[in-house]
């Protein structure tokens, strides 16, 4: 979302569209293909299309595929793109969705939000949807983001009171998820019929490393990892599948 139209806010909200697709094209490039490669490209966790218009003006947008939980989000993008809209056809499940192969994947600020059974479930779909060779760029709140939370207006006054819980479970296990309240989840736009895992997650990149090579028995590499590597706040992580 914008969150207004002032022509400041309109340039953070394009700024960030475009560092999305430069931190895709870097995890192209270092993996050793280039964007003439990329026949088939997904962005999942769309929204309603900041990302998604950038990968349209520099990628056919027949060869980009996109999924939102939230269905309308995802309908947009295919009706103001022109890419193929992808959604949940049976409940929340993963088969109904229609799902092909990529060879590219790009997850921003999805995994920010997720609970750790909900971080797995997910990062193991998206394993599986990998061709050989595929690359998968996706975003995190690492270190950066939990130093964050000593800011009373980053995360908001929530947050800010639980900091030394949040950074305590945070340093002991590398991973902590915070749920959002009812109230919260009540904001959304539309009903995230699986409210109890969506919250406000951070995890080290050691723990995502370790994920990561357990779900894909070591066949997704990370090939590089950049600290606050997308908007000097997000952990941005490029991995290849053999």
């Amino acid at each position: 979302m914008i969150g207004g139209d002032t022509p400041e806010l309109i340039e953070i909200y394009n700024r960030i569209g475009r560092g999305a697709f430069q931190l895709t094209l870097d995890g192209i490039q270092v993996a050793g293909r280039t964007l003439d490669d990329i026949q088939s490209l997904l962005d999942y966790g769309c929204g309603y299309g900041r990302v998604t218009r950038v990968f349209a003006q520099n990628l056919s947008p027949k060869n980009i595929s996109v999924f939102d939980v939230d269905a309308d989000a995802s309908r947009f993008c295919a009706e103001e793109f022109g890419v193929k809209s992808l959604v949940f056809h049976e409940g929340w499940n993963w088969k109904s969705v229609g799902f092909e192969k990529y060879d590219c994947i790009w997850v921003g600020s999805v995994f920010t939000h997720l609970s750790e059974s909900y971080t797995k479930e997910t990062m193991e779909l998206l394993i599986s949807l990998l061709n050989p060779g595929g690359i998968l760029v996706f975003t995190t709140h690492g270190e950066e983001a939990l130093r964050r939370t000593d800011w009373p207006d980053w995360f908001g006054a929530t947050i800010y009171n639980k900091r030394k819980q949040i950074q305590t479970n945070f340093k002991e296990n590398n991973f902590y998820f915070l749920p959002y309240s009812s109230e919260e989840l009540g904001i959304l736009p539309f009903e995230f019929k699986r409210g109890a895992d969506f919250g406000v997650t951070w995890m080290s990149e050691s723990y995502t490393r370790n994920l990561l090579a357990r779900l894909s028995n070591g066949r997704l590499m990370v090939r590089e990892f950049r600290s606050a590597g997308w908007e000097g706040y997000q952990d941005a992580f490029f991995c290849q599948y053999s």
